[in-house]
């Protein structure tokens, strides 16, 4: 999906044949664009980055959020927690959060991570200032880094606006499958009552997604 997003704006740049329909503003806007999937394309597919998470830590708010639906739902984590000591602390090891999903999906299917997924809006650091559901997107990555701390790459979100009702939105997330970015994005719609359709359009690396608002 990516690629057919690249090549569509490689078109639109390119293969103008008449200049006068192409406007500087336009033409900055398509190269910015371009850019930043290409760029986010790469460390993609990079296999030189870095994997070693044992640095990273991940706030308090989604280890706790992913106890409280387990306990609700009647997940059974006991074996998960035996393993990982789990204190009244504000940061946790990142790799936790993936034991947990994993365990989660293993047990009771990639539905229920999903559903962790829809609660994360309502449980993580969020900034006041985002009011609407496209800011929401747009601001996706910046939110990511602030419930993240870590002096690695651990991932990525990008939003691809060429049409604002028709949007893109690519997920790089090591730790975060794609139906628990699934169930961000409805978290986030519901959270602004915001109607939508939204498909999965490639389940790797965090998934690929389309939403139509």
């Amino acid at each position: 999906m990516i690629n057919e997003a690249i090549e569509r704006i490689r078109s639109q740049l390119y293969e103008i044949t008449d200049l006068n329909d192409l406007s500087a503003q336009h033409t900055i806007q398509l190269s910015e664009q371009l850019n930043r999937l290409l760029n986010f394309q790469s460390r993609m597919t990079n296999k030189n980055v870095n994997m070693d998470y044992s640095n990273s830590r991940v706030h308090a708010n989604a280890i706790q959020n992913i106890l409280a639906v387990s306990a609700k739902e009647k997940f059974d984590l006991s074996y998960i927690l035996e393993k990982s000591i789990v204190k009244n602390d504000t940061w946790y090891k990142l790799d936790l959060v993936y034991l947990l999903l994993n365990s989660i999906s293993n047990k009771y299917g990639w539905d229920a991570v999903e559903y962790m997924g829809e609660f994360v809006p309502e449980k993580c650091i969020y900034p006041d200032d985002i009011d609407t559901f496209y800011d929401s997107l747009l601001n996706l990555n910046y939110i990511y880094y602030l419930n993240h701390k870590s002096n690695i790459y651990i991932g990525e979100y990008l939003l691809e606006t060429a049409i604002r009702s028709e949007l893109q939105l690519f997920c790089h997330t090591p730790h975060y499958p794609a139906s628990f970015n699934h169930g961000i994005i409805k978290g986030l719609a519901n959270k602004y009552n915001t109607s939508l359709k939204l498909s999965i359009t490639n389940l790797d690396q965090g998934g690929h997604f389309k939403i139509v608002i």
